[in-house]
């Protein structure tokens, strides 16, 4: 039994689930997952929203699979025999590089899974399966449906700005920061030199700032009225435009991969981290244009 510890936003999740899912397959074993870190009131459960098979692991096997039971077995092995193997070979297997680790791959078929796995080499061998698993279980509404149609029929370019907390919370504004005016006006420069009429559609929890500060020439609607338990409507719009511009944002990095135009551009920031020294080669697809 494979048990991954959701943690983190929608994006944050998709990748967790991924990893597991690909270690499920490897091991033919169960994918279940431990949802206990929603109950802190920070974020919300998001796959619910998702044709995944769902099966959520109880308290018991939780403890069983990561051996965190009192018994004396289980004791023993924790606090002798654990640390002394690699931490792929242990019963709580925690990611420990930024980086794509293969060792992943060489877990014992009943582990209990932490970390963020932030990369689709974890999950690329499985694609189509990971794409079937993530296609949205519900219709959109009538508001997000007339959008859906209008991107349908156009040159449509989803572009991501996301500010609120990467500006608001010193914690994430000193790691992340929200990407520059300037990283945008050069992402739709290159479409406005590749296409001659695209449309952009942008998602922000800014909207006024976004249109006091950054010109779109070509038609662009803005998008700001999916919130709370409905925002994940935004990711599912995001993946039915033709290209996406993307923020340092693991929600519109799904957005774009779910995308399945295969003749997609998508922009990126080459800097995903305000810590350039933060290790993110195997984040961005190979493809993807970095900016």
């Amino acid at each position: 039994m494979i048990i991954v510890r959701l943690n983190g936003g929608l994006g944050n999740q998709l990748f967790q689930y991924a990893l597991g899912k690909h270690l499920a397959h490897l091991h033919k074993t169960q994918l279940k997952l431990d949802i206990r870190w929603f109950e802190k009131g920070i974020r919300n459960y998001e796959l619910k929203y998702f044709n995944i098979n769902e099966t959520i692991a109880t308290e018991e096997e939780i403890s069983f699979t990561s051996n965190m039971t009192t018994s004396l077995i289980n004791r023993f092995q924790r606090s002798i025999v654990e640390p002394l193997l690699p931490y792929y070979k242990r019963s709580i297997v925690e990611e420990k590089t930024n980086s794509f680790d293969r060792n992943i791959f060489k877990s014992k078929s009943d582990i209990y899974v932490k970390g963020y796995w932030q990369s689709e080499k974890y999950f690329v061998n499985i694609e189509e399966q990971i794409r079937r698993d993530f296609t949205f279980r519900y219709e959109l509404d009538h508001k997000n449906k007339g959008l859906s149609d209008k991107i349908k029929v156009c040159n449509a370019v989803s572009v991501h700005i996301r500010r609120g907390d990467y500006v608001s919370d010193p914690e994430y504004a000193k790691k992340y920061g929200a990407c520059s005016v300037d990283y945008y006006h050069r992402a739709y420069t290159l479409f406005e030199k590749k296409f001659e009429e695209p449309y952009y559609f942008i998602f922000s929890d800014d909207i006024q700032w976004v249109q006091e500060r950054i010109k779109f020439f070509q038609p662009c609607v803005y998008i700001n009225h999916n919130t709370g338990n409905n925002s994940y409507k935004d990711m599912q719009l995001m993946s039915l435009c033709k290209h996406n511009i993307i923020a340092n944002s693991t929600f519109s990095w799904w957005g774009a991969w779910l995308n399945s135009n295969s003749e997609k551009i998508v922009v990126a920031p080459i800097n995903w981290y305000h810590d350039t020294t933060i290790e993110t080669k195997d984040l961005l697809p190979e493809g993807w244009c970095k900016l």
